[in-house]
């Protein structure tokens, strides 16, 4: 049968300058600029050796961007334990879409915005404020930034009432963060948290009937996400070293009132390591809960949910001999327990021709690893 290709292109080039000045013993300034232009081309055609060879198909445009930004960070230390930290940021953010028709299925339909182009102007900024107390770091901050729509979202998929999602919104987050990060002795850690408000976030969603053909599209929703994650680490001796981590995220998909897509279940490590130099000697213990909070054929442009997600728990050890200052032999067990398992964030949520979308992939079961 014959087979077909696509062979997309993309070159890139920009530059950054930027400049540090001390405008006072507490103060420091940095200002500068960044330049990015994006040159998207194609091709498509049979395979090598068949008629119609895509490597002799001449390319063809489909897409330009090119954006301009103008950045500056103040940071002012207020006192010998303090400081305020602010940044600006400004965008012009220019495209183009040079399609004159858009696949669809086996076919394809005019392009509603063929040779039509964008120019936006964003805006980003935050502030920062630390705070230094005994053997710790505190701080808040807020944020807002504004995000274009990237090549994907825009020109891979459709939207909710054309052929192109080429208009769609771009993103606006704000955001506040809280945190601390310490060092006692011989323990050291951090517990930071977020929470913000996205207006007009970029939904991928797949199975859109339109006409005789099901198709994915982008839309803008409006989406709240805030979680938290917890770190320590304890060198209880020069060998041995113990380190936690502890993650939790949540998302709203506020404009639908469902859950939002593509979002990751909540996640405890636990590891311990052993080293004399000599001898060495690991852990890994990995436990993730169940995620039950999923929207069918929605997410994002690396995936969309399939479903719900079975929690589990996994084990990995391993053990490495320093043979000489040159040589090292190591080896390993990784997934002890044999654990049947998929992560919830798959890429085989993602959305090809000819691939069913029915089950995710599964990891490693148990698996015996040497390496010298």
């Amino acid at each position: 049968s014959m087979m077909a290709a696509m062979n997309p292109d993309r070159k890139t080039t920009g530059g950054k300058v930027a400049v540090g000045l001390a405008l006072g013993e507490a103060t420091k300034f940095t200002l500068g600029i960044d330049t990015q232009n994006n040159l998207h081309t194609g091709r498509t055609g049979a395979a090598p050796g068949y008629m119609g060879d895509y490597t002799q198909q001449a390319r063809v445009q489909d897409a330009a961007f090119r954006t301009t930004g103008v950045f500056g960070e103040l940071k002012q230390t207020t006192s010998a334990r303090s400081r305020v930290i602010g940044g600006l940021r400004m965008d012009s953010w220019y495209a183009e879409d040079n399609r004159s028709t858009i696949a669809r299925g086996m076919t394809t339909v005019a392009n509603p915005t063929a040779n039509q182009s964008r120019n936006e102007t964003l805006s980003s900024g935050f502030v920062r404020y630390e705070n230094d107390w005994i053997a710790s770091t505190a701080y808040v901050s807020l944020g807002h930034t504004s995000r274009a729509p990237d090549y994907w979202e825009l020109f891979s998929y459709e939207s909710a009432t054309t052929a192109s999602a080429f208009n769609s919104k771009p993103e606006q987050t704000n955001q506040l963060d809280l945190g601390i990060n310490f060092v006692e002795g011989k323990m050291s850690g951090s517990i930071s948290t977020f929470y913000n408000k996205i207006t007009d976030y970029n939904l991928i969603e797949s199975n859109i009937v339109k006409g005789m053909s099901n198709v994915s599209i982008t839309r803008n929703v409006n989406a709240t996400t805030y979680g938290i994650e917890a770190v320590l680490t304890s060198n209880v001796s020069e060998t041995v070293k113990v380190d936690g981590n502890l993650t939790w995220v949540r998302g709203d998909n506020d404009t639908d009132g469902t859950a939002l897509a593509q979002m990751s279940p909540l996640e405890a490590r636990l590891s311990t390591t052993y080293d004399d130099k000599r001898w060495s000697y690991g852990a890994l213990l990995r436990a993730v809960a169940a995620q039950d909070r999923f929207v069918v054929n929605q997410g994002n442009i690396a995936g969309r949910d399939i479903g719900s997600t079975a929690g589990f728990v996994t084990l990995a050890v391993n053990g490495g001999w320093h043979a000489s200052k040159t040589a090292k032999v190591s080896a390993g067990i990784d997934n002890v327990f044999n654990t049947v398992y998929a992560e919830h964030l798959s890429r085989s949520g993602a959305a090809m021709t000819g691939y069913v979308q029915t089950t995710r992939v599964n990891e490693f079961c148990l698996n015996l690893w040497l390496k010298v």
